[in-house]
């Protein structure tokens, strides 16, 4: 007992040390309704009716911000962050960004915004949603073209992850354990806002577990962070079997498509994937000290 009760103090006290929460929101202590004002966010554009706490899947979210916009006028849902931003604690100067994303359906856009510079409102990073191509990309304000991430599927939760260093503007993306980048953004610029936008046609989208941090370094995630293994898979592309190696004890090993989707579970170290569509997948391994590691892979 004593050792347990030591070791989770440890944990608090160094994540006291390295890192700083700077919003942290679950929706779930607000009222089923509106948004309007709870939880001190606030709205520009479209009507009141068009920003809800709703139930989208209250087995696994329980309650999440709701957009169902039934206007084509633009809409951002925003929260002021500049006081905890600027009183972090010294040397976590890196902006680490998770949510979960909820993709919907209809058409228009849904972006999560990062904004610094006040009311001159620079754009950080954008990451945008199109529900017309099922495309999610990212950008910022020296972007002189989107960066393609991935394809979504509608009516489907997604784990979105992005980090900004403020010493020399690199940005890195992960979704759905799938990382992106680094992207060049501007250095030096201190987040005032985060807006979540909608608009351009009418479109269902949600928003949940918005985790934000100063941090000192990226921490991925518990798993992806303390993952140290030999891991290949290959071929890849690949047109029927790909092979799964690893210096680390394999339990299993699983394939999902980019929906989430499982499609494979084995525990062989060769996959026969012959009859699977052409596409991108997520192979996860998962080791026997209950770590685990995703790789995409391609079949072609």
């Amino acid at each position: 007992m004593k050792k347990t009760l030591f070791f989770l103090l440890s944990l608090t006290m160094f994540g006291t040390a390295f890192s700083q929460v700077i919003l942290n929101d679950n929706f779930n202590s607000y009222n089923i309704a509106n948004l309007g004002t709870q939880g001190g966010w606030a709205r520009d554009g479209a009507t009141a009716a068009e920003a809800k706490i709703a139930e989208i899947d209250a087995a696994n979210y329980g309650k999440s911000l709701r957009f169902p916009r039934t206007t084509t006028e633009d809409m951002w849902v925003f929260r002021d962050v500049a006081n905890a931003w600027t009183n972090r604690t010294s040397g976590n100067n890196i902006l680490e960004v998770k949510y979960n994303f909820y993709s919907g359906s209809g058409l228009g856009f849904t972006s999560f915004q990062l904004y610094a510079d006040g009311s001159d409102f620079f754009n950080i990073a954008v990451i945008r949603y199109s529900h017309d191509t099922k495309e999610l990309d990212y950008y910022n304000e020296n972007s002189t073209a989107v960066n393609p991430l991935m394809t979504l599927t509608d009516n489907t939760w997604y784990n979105i992850s992005l980090s900004y260093n403020y010493t020399d503007g690199q940005t890195k993306i992960s979704v759905n354990g799938t990382a992106y980048g680094p992207f060049t953004s501007t250095a030096n610029k201190n987040i005032t806002e985060i807006d979540i936008y909608t608009g351009e046609n009418t479109l269902t989208s949600g928003i949940d577990n918005i985790d934000i941090n100063a941090v000192s370094s990226v921490t991925l995630g518990t798993t992806e962070a303390i993952v140290k293994s030999d891991l290949n898979v290959y071929p890849n592309p690949v047109s029927d079997i790909v092979n799964v190696t690893s210096d680390k004890k394999i339990s299993n090993v699983t394939i999902t498509d980019l929906s989430g989707k499982t499609i494979l579970k084995s525990k062989d170290s060769k996959l026969n994937i012959k009859n699977f569509a052409n596409g991108i997948y997520l192979l996860t391994v998962n080791y026997a000290d209950g770590i685990t590691e995703t790789k995409k892979i391609i079949k072609k």
